[in-house]
C-alpha cells in the first residue's frame, strides 16, 4: 500500500514556468510555500540545525524505447548544512498515478560523483529487466552505481509486475534494512564491476556491499588491453558501459573487448529479450558513438543499433528544513522549480548467430581475420 500520497497543483509564476506543487498529508508543524525562486523556510527551535535540501527526480518520458514504462524513479537528494554536505540517492516505485510519489525501496549515500549518464543506465536496466539475468559485467566504472541501482530496480519491477508474487513477499521487498538481497533478480547469478584504475576498486566494493548484491565481484579491467592469445576471457550475458571515450582508437578497443566478453546469441535462447547484449548509453550529442557502432558491425559481425531515451529531470525548489526532517518525506512540501527534458542514445549490440564463442573469434571476426580488409588503428594495446 502506498504510504506517501500527494496531490499536484499547477501554479503560474511570474517567470511563466509552471510550478508543480506536491502536498503531503496534514502536517504537525506550520509551513508555507514561497515563490518558485525562493527557498522554503520552517519554524526552527534552538535545538535543531537548519539544512538546505535540494531534491531532483529522474524518470524516462513516454516514448523512450524500453520494455517497461513507468518502472522506477530515481531521486537525487542533496542536503547542505553549515558544516557538511550530504548526498542521497533513492529508488522509488514509478508505477503510480499522476501527482503521486512512489514509495522509496532503496537508499544509498555515495561519497563520489555520480553522472547523469549513470542515472540513465540505472533507469535503463530497471526498465529492461531481461538484461539483469545470468551474468552482468560493467566496463570501466568509477562507482558501480549504474549497475547496482539498475539491478535493484529491475528486481523490484519484476516482483511488482509478477501476478504470482504474494503480498507478504512484496512487503518484505520494501524492508530494505534487512531484506536488500530480495531486490536482486532471481535469474541474476553473478555481477562483475570493473575499473580501468585500481584506485576505484574500493569504491566499487563499498557500494556493492551496501547494496547487498550476492555474487558481486570487483576487479581491474583495462578494456584497451588485448587479452593473451589462447586465453579467452570469461563470457557474460550482459555487458554495460556508460559514456566511454569513443574516438576511433578507443572505439576499436572497446568493440574488441565487448565482442570477446559477450556470450554467443544462439546458446539456449528462446526469445529476443534473453539474447546476450552489450549496451552503451551516452548523451545524444555524442556523434562519435557512430565509430563504435561501425566497429561492432564491420569488425565483429555484430548486429548493432541505436535508440533514443528521453530523460525527464524534475527539479524542486530548495527547502530550508530542520535536521530532524531533512531525510524524511512525510513532512515535506514540494514545489517544482523547473522541468527539463534530456535526450540520450543507447547503443545495443548482439552477436552474429553463427558465432560460437569460446575464443573462436580469431577465426570468425573480420577484425582478426582481415577478411574485409579491416585494419586496426594504432593504440596502446
Amino acid at each position: 500500500m502506498k504510504t506517501l500520497l500527494r496531490k499536484l497543483i499547477f501554479l503560474s509564476v511570474a517567470t511563466a514556468v509552471q510550478a508543480w506543487v506536491m502536498t503531503s498529508r496534514p502536517l504537525t508543524s506550520s509551513r508555507f510555500l514561497s515563490s518558485a525562486r525562493d527557498a522554503k523556510t520552517v519554524n526552527e527551535d534552538e535545538t535543531t540545525t537548519p539544512q538546505l535540501v535540494q531534491r531532483t527526480f529522474y524518470r524516462f518520458s513516454p516514448g523512450s524505447e524500453v520494455d517497461v514504462h513507468n518502472s522506477v524513479v530515481l531521486e537525487d537528494r542533496y542536503i547542505q548544512s553549515k558544516d557538511q554536505k550530504h548526498r542521497t540517492l533513492l529508488l522509488r516505485d514509478g508505477n503510480v498515478e499522476d501527482g503521486e510519489i512512489g514509495d522509496a525501496f532503496f537508499t544509498i549515500s555515495p561519497t563520489t560523483t555520480f553522472s547523469t549518464s549513470e542515472i540513465v543506465m540505472a533507469l535503463y536496466l530497471a526498465s529492461n529487466p531481461a538484461l539483469c539475468t545470468e551474468d552482468l559485467l560493467e566496463v570501466s566504472s568509477e562507482t558501480g552505481l549504474a549497475s547496482i541501482l539498475g539491478i535493484l530496480g529491475a528486481g523490484f519491477v519484476s516482483r511488482r509486475d509478477d501476478p504470482t508474487s504474494a503480498p507478504e513477499e512484496e512487503d518484505d521487498i520494501l524492508t530494505i534494512a534487512t531484506k536488500r538481497n530480495k531486490l536482486v533478480p532471481k535469474s541474476l547469478e553473478t555481477v562483475t564491476l570493473t575499473a580501468a584504475e585500481e584506485r576505484y576498486l574500493p569504491v566499487l566494493m563499498k557500494n556493492s556491499q551496501h547494496a547487498g548484491i550476492p555474487s558481486c565481484t570487483v576487479e581491474p579491467l583495462d578494456w584497451k588491453v588485448r587479452h593473451a592469445r589462447g586465453r579467452p576471457p570469461k563470457e557474460v550475458t550482459t555487458i554495460v558501459a556508460v559514456d566511454l571515450a569513443l574516438t576511433y582508437p578507443e572505439a576499436v578497443a572497446l568493440a574488441r573487448t565487448c565482442a570477446y566478453r559477450l556470450r554467443p546469441s544462439w546458446v539456449g535462447r528462446e526469445n529476443a529479450k534473453t539474447i546476450p547484449r552489450f549496451v552503451h548509453v551516452c548523451p545524444a550529442d555524442r556523434e562519435d558513438v557512430a565509430y563504435l557502432q561501425r566497429e561492432l558491425t564491420n569488425g565483429y559481425k555484430m548486429t548493432a543499433y541505436t535508440s533514443y531515451l528521453k530523460l525527464e529531470q524534475i527539479i524542486f525548489c530548495p527547502q530550508t528544513v530542520s535536521s530532524s526532517v531533512a531525510d524524511e518525506d512525510e513532512d515535506m512540501e514540494l514545489e517544482v522549480q523547473d522541468i527539463r527534458s534530456l535526450t540520450f542514445t543507447s547503443l545495443i549490440a548482439q552477436h552474429h548467430p553463427d558465432y560460437v564463442g569460446g575464443g573462436s573469434g580469431e577465426l570468425f571476426f573480420p577484425a582478426d581475420t582481415g577478411a574485409t580488409g579491416f585494419r586496426e588503428a594504432e593504440s596502446s594495446w
